[in-house]
């Protein structure tokens, strides 16, 4: 026999008859950040896709290439724009001179790293015959470029919104996923066009 007594809710502590289903109603501030998540992947994806597309000549020709366009969305761009957001949005003043220091250091480590990539890639394709030599090169003098671009992009974004007068820790991290992430790409993509028309082939 199925017991159709009262339970407690865990909402209210009021009593609700057994058998009706409780569904949690989702509050605007659960849904709004989702949208805004979803709304910012998609506008990030279509303009990698436009990005990648008008470089598809390219990349039929150095397919090699799109191996480098996960290293260029990594870095510590991330953190730079958090921690000029949150100062800004916790209302201490920002010197110069510690806004250039964060984006020195920054640049400094991330290219140091952009540059090892490149050269190891080099290094790798001395002993495989179907990579190039010329791409990794291109790839050390690229990917550093556009590392240090991204972390100024980074630093600058937040104090743009707030010159806009909006909330610092909730715009400048979308701004970077989408115009930061696209901006790189297609620097990059263009610099190793220029480079490849410069630099001579090795194998």
């Amino acid at each position: 026999m199925v017991d159709c007594g009262a339970v407690t809710s865990a909402s209210n502590g009021k009593p609700e008859p057994r058998g009706v289903l409780s569904v949690p109603v989702p509050t605007p501030g659960v849904v709004m950040p989702t949208i805004s998540f979803m709304l910012e992947s998609v506008i990030a994806l279509l303009l990698t896709g436009l990005i990648v597309f008008s470089f598809r000549d390219l990349l039929l020709d150095h397919a090699e290439l799109s191996v480098f366009v996960l290293p260029i969305s990594v870095g510590l761009h991330g953190k730079v724009s958090a921690a000029i957001s949150s100062s800004l949005a916790s209302g201490m003043p920002l010197r110069l001179d510690d806004w250039l220091a964060v984006v020195w250091q920054a640049c400094l480590s991330d290219s140091w790293m952009a540059s090892c990539t490149g050269l190891f890639y080099a290094f790798v394709a001395c002993f495989l015959p179907r990579f190039s030599t010329q791409v990794g090169l291109i790839v050390a003098i690229a990917l550093p470029i556009v590392a240090c671009w991204r972390i100024v992009l980074a630093g600058l974004f937040p104090l743009l919104t707030v010159r806009l007068g909006l909330d610092p820790t909730a715009t400048a991290t979308p701004l970077m996923a989408t115009v930061g992430q696209a901006s790189g790409l297609f620097l990059f993509f263009s610099l190793a066009r220029v480079l490849l028309h410069v630099m001579p082939a090795f194998k």
